[in-house]
């Protein structure tokens, strides 16, 4: 079982054709990873962003009193901040975020589809990590992770003790310096299952993703 946790390499990890459906994972001392599922693709189409599908808006060249899109009212479902466009958000919608760069760290802290412009257009980085998953999915209505990009020496953590039904698609996770931090880390204590990966790069950090077996140290490079 641990030889499934050698392959990035700290280098760039493409989404390639890979089914890998692993159940009752439970590493020592970290609640497990039960019913863990992961399915890559080698493509890297992404679905086409649209205002008109967001919720809520998110924008970073809205004003204070102004969104450039109709239909959208500043402070009321349009922001200029990812946090403020989740956190106004209500459980189930899409939050679209526009292309630009957004300042982190972010915390998705409700089933919500968060959904950018493109992984070349819509980046957030900053913060430590960038990126906190501290909620959770059901079945058929999962948190979704679309088409932007990570950026940071910390990118994608887990926050909360159990999460369930998240999907990662068209996601570029990049780290900031070549070798260093962690792409997507699943920490000490916090347990993860039916989490779909689809066309996704993870890129240039020491562990693409790492599973914390013991505060500290654990699996790097895990699929």
């Amino acid at each position: 079982m641990k030889n499934l946790f050698k392959v990035l390499g700290g280098g760039l990890f493409l989404c390639v054709i890979v089914l890998l459906i692993v159940q009752a994972f439970n590493f020592p001392g970290s609640k497990g990873l039960s019913k863990f599922f992961s399915y890559f693709r080698s493509s890297m189409v992404a679905t086409v962003f649209t205002p008109a599908t967001a919720d809520v808006l998110v924008d970073v060249t809205a004003a204070t009193s102004t969104c450039a899109t109709a239909g959208f009212t500043f402070n009321t479902n349009c922001f200029s901040t990812v946090q403020a466009g989740i956190n106004a958000a209500t459980v189930g919608q899409t939050v679209g975020v526009e292309a630009g760069t957004y300042t982190g760290p972010v915390t998705i802290n409700k089933r919500i589809s968060l959904i950018g412009a493109g992984n070349s257009q819509t980046i957030i980085t900053g913060g430590s990590p960038v990126l906190t998953l501290a909620a959770t999915g059901i079945l058929g209505n999962p948190i979704l992770l679309k088409n932007f990009q990570v950026k940071g020496f910390s990118a994608i953590y887990t926050g909360t003790s159990s999460i369930s039904y998240v999907e990662f698609d068209g996601l570029l996770v990049a780290a900031i310096t070549y070798g260093s931090g962690y792409g997507f880390r699943i920490l000490f204590g916090n347990s993860v299952d039916h989490l779909t990966v689809t066309n996704c790069i993870f890129e240039n950090f020491y562990a693409g993703w790492y599973v914390e077996r013991k505060p500290g140290s654990g699996y790097r490079d895990t699929v």
